[in-house]
């Protein structure tokens, strides 16, 4: 029988909760994580979802910001078992004449790619990314530090024509800041494709997250492939956690947060299972269901309990589904540039590209399942062989949707199988290898499947809300309250509806433990960001 007992409780085992866990248990602090599945890791978790040896990872798969920040070095992850590949050949868009765009680590490599669509888009690339490389140390801190409110920076940045070309850019749509700066339709694809798959919108203020992504991540740490799947890196963290005298309990499901007075004390599992928290409560899961469901609407001011319900998902997820694959596929654009075969993550575009974004983007806001097919083939196994049999390979498609359709969310399970296997065809177009008989078994993850397997990816929210300047920095995801705390003692928030947002980073857990350890007086065994 486990204690009941514990300084800290953490609600939620993803890779935040995880995070701030392992963080305080190395503090000294007597450490519980209960997690709902058996798995943890949240959003960062790899299944066998189609025969046994195949293992597909049904969210997160491109890692970009975990290597950027301290959490990976602090913890010592690769000493726990985690292991990446960051392959020279990043990510490559195919274009229906044959050609196609790769994007490769080295600069110069890439410039010459883009030089082949146009020499001007190659000087502004260049340009762009040395302009923005000095924002390696400045985004690092962004991320691993509690938010200040933005208009203070953007009030010392306008003394520069430096800093309000970034002022300006923070507050542009990336589909505006693309088109302002590049000229040709594949380059403007190239990027647009890699910006949507992450998760970034085409709402103002999405420009923010442009320079990041270009400079910082490709031609610097690079994209990285979790060697065994992404639950690898997850299970590293929970084993951080055990190492330091943590606990962590699988298959326990949170029902309730325990109060006393306007004090979390502590919570109660489904089962009826009690658990008491000596010092806090630290939730992971989304806002609505933590204060809704867990603590109910009879214990909250009403101000508050609309700034909870205001709170919105992202606007639109990915329609995923997962293959088990005889071979590879074989892009025809390799007549044109034979790298794109290395390419683990290719954009697949339409004939008509330039308009492509608009249509699938209207057809999302009108809760449709699109026809306009803009997909993103990612295939793991061609940098990490051992997430498959010998000679085998998986492959996953994403595709931008909708979470709830006209016809409602749960219409996804009528139509999944059939709209799964026309995004198939579409890519059979691009590489006629990829036939229907090429595929040992299929496997389908709709936006509502999302949000059954992680109930905290409420209507399958990516990256745990929506990122538009209103739900960024100090209000993300409610404001009134200092970062990561809540309108109850002792009771703290360290999940991707916090600063800085979702993705594996480990970012908002790191920047939960400071706030608690500053709160407790706690000995931060670890260095300031």
């Amino acid at each position: 029988m486990a204690d009941t007992a514990y300084d800290i409780i953490i609600i939620g085992g993803g890779s935040n909760g995880l995070t701030c866990a392992a963080y305080l248990a190395k503090a000294g602090q007597k450490v519980l994580v209960l997690e709902r599945r058996e798995f943890v890791g949240g959003g960062c978790v790899t299944e066998e979802l189609t025969l046994p040896g195949f293992r597909h990872n049904p969210h997160s798969c491109m890692h970009i910001w975990i290597h950027l920040g301290p959490v990976y070095t602090d913890l010592e992850l690769e000493k726990y078992g985690s292991k990446y590949v960051f392959p020279e050949v990043q990510y490559a868009a195919v274009f229906p004449d044959g050609r196609c765009l790769v994007l490769y680590h080295d600069l110069e490599r890439t410039l010459k790619e883009i030089a082949r669509f146009s020499e001007r888009d190659a000087r502004t690339y260049r340009d762009f990314c040395q302009g923005y490389r000095g924002l390696v140390e400045g985004s690092r801190t962004f991320l691993y530090s509690a938010p200040n409110e933005p208009w203070l920076g953007w009030s010392a940045m306008m003394e520069t024509p430096d800093g309000a070309e970034l002022v300006k850019t923070q507050l542009s749509s990336t589909r505006n800041m693309v088109y302002d700066l590049f000229e040709s339709p594949e380059v403007r694809g190239w990027i647009l494709m890699f910006m949507n798959q992450t998760g970034t919108d085409d709402y103002p203020g999405s420009g923010t997250f442009l320079p990041p992504l270009l400079p910082i991540i490709h031609h610097s740490a690079g994209v990285g492939c979790a060697v065994g799947g992404s639950s690898v890196t997850a299970e590293a963290l929970a084993r951080v956690v055990e190492a330091n005298k943590g606990t962590v309990l699988r298959n326990s499901h949170v029902a309730r947060i325990l109060l006393n007075g306007q004090r979390a004390v502590g919570v109660a599992l489904a089962d009826g299972t009690q658990f008491t928290a000596r010092k806090a409560v630290v939730t992971n899961v989304e806002p609505k269901q933590t204060f809704l469901n867990m603590i109910g609407e009879d214990q909250l001011d009403p101000f508050f309990v609309r700034q909870v319900k205001r709170f919105r998902p992202d606007e639109f997820t990915l329609f995923t589904p997962h293959f088990a694959l005889n071979a590879a596929p074989h892009w025809k654009a390799a007549d044109f540039n034979p790298d794109v075969l290395q390419a683990w993550t290719v954009g697949v575009m339409p004939n008509d590209g330039d308009d492509a974004y608009q249509q699938l983007w209207g057809d999302i806001r009108t809760r449709k399942a699109s026809s306009t097919y803009l997909p993103m083939a990612i295939v793991p196994t061609l940098v990490d062989p051992t997430q498959a049999p010998p000679g085998k390979h998986t492959m996953l498609l994403w595709q931008p949707a909708v979470y709830e359709l006209a016809e409602g969310a749960e219409h996804w399970d009528e139509i999944k199988d059939e709209y799964a296997w026309q995004l198939h065809d579409f890519v059979t177009q691009f590489a006629p290898n990829m036939t229907r008989d090429n595929v040992l078994k299929m496997a389908v993850d709709s936006p509502l499947d999302i949000e059954r397997r992680n109930i905290s990816m409420w209507r399958a929210s990516l990256m745990g809300g929506e990122r538009a300047q209103d739900q960024l920095t100090i209000f993300r995801p409610f404001y009134g309250y200092p970062p990561y705390r809540t309108p109850f003692a002792g009771l703290y928030m360290c999940g991707p509806s916090t600063h800085p947002e979702g993705g594996l980073s480990g970012a908002c857990g790191h920047n939960a433990a400071e706030a608690i350890a500053d709160d407790l007086n706690l000995r931060k065994w670890w260095s300031a960001w």
